[in-house]
């Protein structure tokens, strides 16, 4: 079991706080992802199957073999990794890429915050955005730090990783989107066609407002890591 920090904008917080938010996705990227085969040059990855190897024989003959889409190993099905070609077109390879979370471990929730608040009545350690957008308490201070730079000490969220799988993003399910605290009103969102519409509208809308602009919109659909949590502890101000 290890620790880990994860980093959450001040919505995903509310959700985790108010028990909506069990599911979290994350685009595959070397930094949240081990290869089997040791460090290897993650740009000769092929993910969409457009590489081709060319197999010439001594006689002049020449088989074209494409490469495969990336696909999920489900031996383990609460703990899933992916097969994915590599370095096709001259070697015809096919390596494992493992998600660097395991089952149990540990990650301590880093969110916007601000040091050695000033209230009006007294003096606070820390505290956290998200708390003012939804109270407006009365913060005189208001030099927020960025969530990357929150140190574990000041972590109030603490989640308990039960599940890893690899899908493409646009593979979700209302449900999923449903347990990754996204909501709208509705009257019988049994029933209702637009709910479900209006809640895919709304997971897209923060979906590409957190990661549109490093290349990994919903309609580039990336591989992704879906961790599934339970909060497992919230230090309360």
């Amino acid at each position: 079991m290890k620790e880990r920090p994860i980093i959450f904008n001040t919505e995903n917080v509310r959700a985790i706080l108010e028990g909506r938010k069990t599911q979290t996705r994350r685009v595959i990227t070397p930094q949240n992802s081990e290869v089997g085969e040791g460090k290897v040059d993650w740009s000769k990855f092929c993910w969409n199957g457009s590489q081709i190897y060319k197999d010439t024989c001594r006689h002049g003959h020449t088989e074209e073999h494409k490469a495969p889409l990336p696909f999920v190993d489900n031996s383990e099905p609460n703990w899933q990794y992916l097969h994915v070609p590599w370095n096709w077109e001259r070697d015809m390879q096919i390596f494992r890429i493992y998600p660097r979370w395991e089952l149990g471990d540990k990650l301590w929730v880093k969110e916007t915050f601000c040091r050695a608040c000033e209230l009006k009545d007294k003096i606070q350690d820390v505290c956290y955005k998200e708390d003012l957008d939804r109270e407006g308490h009365n913060c005189l201070t208001l030099k927020w730090t960025a969530s990357i730079f929150m140190p574990q000490w000041a972590s109030r969220i603490t989640l308990d990783i039960t599940g890893v799988r690899a899908e493409r993003l646009q593979d979700i399910t209302v449900d999923n989107i449903i347990r990754e605290g996204v909501t709208v009103n509705a009257i019988n969102p049994e029933a209702d066609i637009k709910y479900r519409g209006a809640l895919f509208d709304n997971f897209i809308k923060l979906w590409d407002s957190l990661n549109a602009r490093r290349g990994y919109s919903w309609d580039f659909n990336p591989w992704v890591w879906a961790l599934e949590f339970n909060a497992m502890g919230i230090r309360l101000k």
